[in-house]
């Protein structure tokens, strides 16, 4: 019976509901008395206080929240309140829209919203602590075989040995056709448009999406000529949270490349088992787009499409027939850019780059596996205002500057033909 009664104090001092409250602080906001700040303030302490979090003024806090009311038209103010963590990121911003007497009422709805987030980052910060992720990286190729040592009779007339790409043992690296097919995760999406250096309120990040893939190399035989096109879809769903609300208020959409490229490959040096040190120069051209459901003449997050015209170079290293490590690196400019349905301005062009490096590794000459990693980076600038609708307080959009980053990791097979 004793032994039970541990048990059953373990597991009820081990639950979320048993936990430490959350302290929150507060500090009090800066602002004229006619705007209700106080009120708004007063209020959000209430709301954390219901969902389980302490509003303290001062000390070691496991949160805090910035709140700043301003003077908005027609009489009216917006508050708005940042949840920072002790390390200074921020974890959630909301905003409210009041009038006379709602400042109460827009403080609880802050509190409440805040609240909510503070207890989910918590509760999420202890399982990732309670449940350790695990090492999914694949275990290494297994070493080459020994070399075979062959003794000749003294009286066989010599090999004359020859170099050249026929003499390597065969692999899916000389195979005329190669096709490859995989899936992993865009683990990073940034946006950012930005006025003369000052980022606006339209800047957003995303959480890892789902990434699929498809590629094509053609080896012109007899030279070192490459041909190859490819194809990446990453599907996405936005949560848009302003006042006024946009409909809808989560927008699907897809991130969408296809491209091509022209390379020559140089072989800077061979070995006799088949590996070798090789150089690319590289073309290519990539259209890359990003469609979501449009949002209405308000629209926070919009589609955009451009062609982005590269050059660059390949790196390959070789160690067996069996194995290849690459790094590439490409840049160049963005043509034909556009945004709907409204604009973050006019005459827009830009450049991009690419890099990035991946692996190899050929079972046998039809069948291969991969993994790889790149970065896409975009910068698009534009002249005059668009028709783009900004967020109160953010400078007004003329010669604005939009930024976009894409991190990707992918593993999939190769077949060789």
């Amino acid at each position: 019976m004793r032994t039970w009664l541990l048990v059953l104090l373990f597991t009820m001092l081990a639950s979320p509901g048993w936990a430490a409250p959350i302290k929150i602080a507060v500090p009090v906001p800066a602002g004229k008395k006619s705007s209700g700040a106080a009120k708004v303030r007063s209020a959000l302490v209430a709301a954390l206080n219901e969902q389980g979090a302490k509003a303290v003024t001062n000390g070691d806090a496991d949160f805090e929240i910035r709140l700043t009311v301003k003077k908005a038209p027609k009489k009216r103010f917006v508050a708005e309140a940042q949840l920072l963590g002790n390390d200074g990121k921020v974890v959630k911003t909301v905003r409210a829209t009041y009038g006379k007497g709602g400042a109460a009422k827009a403080g609880s709805e802050l509190g409440t919203a805040l609240g909510r987030a503070a207890v989910a980052e918590r509760d999420r910060g202890a399982a990732e602590v309670k449940a350790p992720r695990l090492d999914s990286t694949p275990p290494p190729p297994p070493p080459p075989p020994p070399p075979v040592t062959r003794i000749e009779p003294k009286d066989e007339a010599p090999t004359l040995k020859t170099e050249g790409r026929g003499n390597k043992p065969k692999s899916g690296e000389d195979q005329l056709l190669r096709l490859s097919l995989g899936g992993g995760t865009q683990m990073l999406s940034a946006y950012t448009v930005a006025v003369d250096g000052q980022v606006t309120g339209l800047a957003y990040e995303l959480s890892p999406l789902l990434l699929l893939t498809g590629a094509a190399r053609l080896h012109v035989p007899g030279t070192g000529l490459l041909i190859g096109a490819f194809v990446s879809f990453v599907p996405v769903q936005y949560s848009v949270v302003v006042d006024p609300p946009v409909d809808p208020a989560q927008p699907k959409g897809r991130f969408l490349s296809i491209g091509g490229e022209l390379g020559y490959e140089l072989a800077l040096s061979q070995w006799d088992d088949g590996g070798r040190f090789v150089l690319t120069p590289l073309l290519a051209g990539t259209w890359a787009s990003m469609g979501v459901d449009s949002q209405g003449d308000n629209s926070v997050v919009l589609s955009y499409s451009g062609l982005d015209l590269l050059g660059g170079v390949r790196l390959g290293v070789l160690p067996t027939a069996a194995l290849a490590l690459e790094a590439d690196l490409r840049g160049g400019l963005i043509v034909g850019y556009k945004e709907s349905p409204t604009t973050t301005g006019a005459s827009a062009s830009g450049i991009a780059l690419r890099f990035g490096g991946g692996a190899r590794y050929w079972v046998n000459e039809l069948f291969g596996l991969y993994l790889s990693v790149g970065y896409h980076f975009r910068q698009v600038g534009f002249s005059g205002s668009g028709s783009r609708v900004g967020f109160f307080g953010d400078p007004q959009l003329v010669d604005a500057t939009v930024f976009s980053g894409d991190l990707q990791a992918q593993a999939g097979v190769h077949l060789a033909l």
